[in-house]
């Protein structure tokens, strides 16, 4: 199955969007599955010099959070299931927010544990 990619014109506005704020969130609905999307992970930080960091994934892999960083930019990557790839929207935010859905899917993987196992 081929792997996920953005459009050059929605490459170009996330990248764009990078240069002007030091924390982007952008929003990408995807068909792919968590090991397929890794491709538009690596995209966005050749595009916008960054690097990733982490990649995180909800139990059911309907929604997740990759975060690329510098030295002095953020680029947090929100993964959402969808028909096909494309941008939703893209915008500026703040370490408070990413570390929010952070927790939100450490939380969510921990109680999917906690009731796949019974403990």
């Amino acid at each position: 199955m081929p792997h996920a990619k953005l459009g050059k014109p929605e490459t170009e506005r996330i990248r764009e969007h990078v240069r002007s704020h030091t924390v982007t969130v952008a929003v990408i609905r995807t068909e792919k599955t968590p090991s397929e999307i890794e491709s538009v992970v690596n995209d966005m930080g050749k595009a916008c010099g960054v690097k990733p960091v982490k990649i995180m994934f909800s139990p059911t892999s309907d929604f997740g959070l990759a975060e690329l960083n510098s030295n002095d930019r953020i680029l947090a990557l929100v993964l959402v299931g969808g028909d096909r790839t494309e941008l939703v929207s893209v915008s500026r935010t703040d370490v408070a927010f990413i570390s929010d859905l952070e927790g939100a899917i450490c939380m969510s993987n921990i109680q999917s544990g906690v009731i796949r196992n019974g403990l």
